[in-house]
């Protein structure tokens, strides 16, 4: 019997080790996303932010930067990102969109 993948045997076994590793590390990225959205929403609550409480469990990470943004936690915005591992330039991007769909020039012309 011949090998299907034509004399890559060892490269399958090792394809789906590479795999399960992509997908360990997404599962614990959500996990991680998971438990930050927890603490906001206890946060919300504990701190009285403006018209909450908020929810944030099960909103992708940039919804979850939007709406901080939008509601004026901008500090936790900034510690999320820091802690997701996001690219600067990335929040930076989704900073300024989330500004300006706001409404909130001020903020925005504090960055430039």
């Amino acid at each position: 019997s011949r090998d299907l993948f034509g004399g890559a045997g060892e490269a399958v076994p090792e394809a789906e080790r590479a795999s399960a590793q992509v997908c360990a590390l997404a599962a614990a990225e959500q996990a991680e996303l998971l438990q930050a959205q927890v603490a906001l929403e206890e946060l919300s609550v504990s701190k009285r932010w403006s018209n909450g409480p908020h929810r944030f469990v099960g909103l992708p990470l940039v919804d979850t930067l939007c709406k901080l943004i939008a509601i004026g936690e901008i500090v936790e915005a900034d510690n999320l990102h820091t802690k997701m591992k996001m690219a600067d330039k990335r929040y930076w991007r989704i900073k300024v969109r989330a500004l300006a769909g706001a409404g909130k020039m001020e903020e925005l012309n504090m960055m430039a």
